[in-house]
């Protein structure tokens, strides 16, 4: 700090012996149910953190449209975030239709270029989270249980005046601690050995969701509490600024994580991706707008109608081709020598019964008005089953 300085100061915006700061590290929060715009926002550099409270937040206006600002649109900076679109939405100068040299790092686009996972993946994921988070739960349930145990024979050992009784039930106290302690290392082998198959086996282990907690636990091995985000999405402005320290520390916290992953995933980037073109596409790619005026819900609604028209042509075709392909069913001298159908299954599907549902055989009773008699015909109906 300068001489001089106070441990604290207020700024216009991040700067730093009157320069203002080129690389951030930046996160916003929100109060989704009143406005979409900031409340508070921190920012952390080599030389100091930062934070911002909105006015609207601190009733010194009714305006709850504020922007939070960075400085000098000329002045070339990185802002690194996680998902940091959502935190620019929110920074004053990106509104200038003039641009500015300001340049956003997104910790979750380095994360899913190295380690995404696709759409498809996403429920077998989930499904392994929630089976490990589950053993794991278990496994804590089972130590809890006999802790207490110890504590209830600990109890009664010390209330107990028998001496042989009390000697019996120090024992006692002594096996059960010692089979936890059993238990405890066998678990810790098996997790150490379910990790190191897992590093070599299973890809769930390899990959994570896109939110920040999952991408911090899959990088850094960090497991965040965002029990206080709810906080955002129901509590009232008064709530928030009653316990206001508590929610920047909250939002510096994010802050910091999102430096650890960052510092973990550009690596990994420059080294999948080491074509300084990747790495400026990412910079381009973050830092592009799109201006918009009254036509903006008319291009909406043409953007949309186009798209229903090319998927509606997308799935006539197909169904054209599936039509074409199920014609050449009897004909396997033809599709085997297709390169592309040869590779679908051609193995015809036997029906199933249906359920509920049998068939049985009946016999239809009419009179024939050209013959003047009377037929019989065995037919075939379906009847309910009940």
């Amino acid at each position: 700090m300068p001489n001089g300085a106070s441990y604290s100061e207020a700024v216009d915006f991040p700067m730093q012996d009157g320069k203002p700061e080129n690389i951030l590290v930046f996160d916003v929060e929100t109060l989704p149910k009143y406005h979409p715009y900031a409340i508070m926002a921190c920012a952390a550099t080599s030389n100091a953190w930062y934070s911002w409270i909105s006015p609207w937040l601190l009733e010194e206006t009714e305006d709850p449209n504020q922007l939070i600002p960075l400085g000098d649109t000329m002045i070339p900076r990185v802002v690194v975030g996680h998902n940091v679109s959502y935190d620019r939405a929110r920074i004053l100068e990106e509104y200038n239709v003039a641009g500015t040299a300001t340049r956003f790092l997104d910790t979750m686009a380095l994360h899913v270029a190295v380690t995404g996972i696709s759409s498809h993946q996403r429920s077998e994921w989930t499904k392994y989270r929630k089976s490990k988070k589950s053993q794991l739960e278990q496994q804590e349930e089972t130590m809890e249980v006999i802790q207490n145990i110890i504590h209830q024979v600990r109890e009664q050992e010390n209330e107990e005046q028998d001496i042989p009784k009390r000697g019996e039930l120090g024992r006692v106290r002594e096996q059960i601690s010692q089979s936890m302690a059993d238990f405890s290392q066998s678990i810790s082998t098996l997790i150490e050995e379910d990790t190191e198959a897992a590093q070599e086996k299973r890809w769930e282990e390899l990959t994570s969701a896109n939110s920040l907690r999952d991408v911090a636990q899959l990088h850094c091995g960090v497991e965040l509490d965002k029990e206080i985000r709810g906080d955002f999405m129901l509590s009232t402005p008064q709530e928030i600024r009653d316990n206001i320290h508590d929610y920047l520390d909250y939002c510096c916290s994010d802050v910091n994580i999102t430096h650890r992953v960052y510092a973990v995933t550009l690596p990994a980037f420059l080294q999948a991706c080491p074509h300084p073109v990747s790495f400026a596409g990412i910079l381009e790619m973050g830092s592009s707008f799109l201006t918009v005026n009254q036509e903006w819900e008319r291009y909406i609604e043409r953007a949309e109608a186009t798209y229903r028209q090319m998927e509606e042509g997308v799935k006539k075709r197909l169904k054209e081709i599936a039509e074409g392909a199920r014609c050449l069913v009897d004909t396997p001298e033809t599709w085997k020598e297709d390169p592309w159908l040869n590779q679908l299954d051609w193995t015809p599907k036997v029906a199933g019964k249906s359920r509920g549902i049998v068939p049985q055989v009946g016999r239809l009773v009419c009179f024939s008005p050209l013959s003047k008699d009377w037929l019989i015909t065995e037919i075939g109906i379906r009847a309910s089953c009940r």
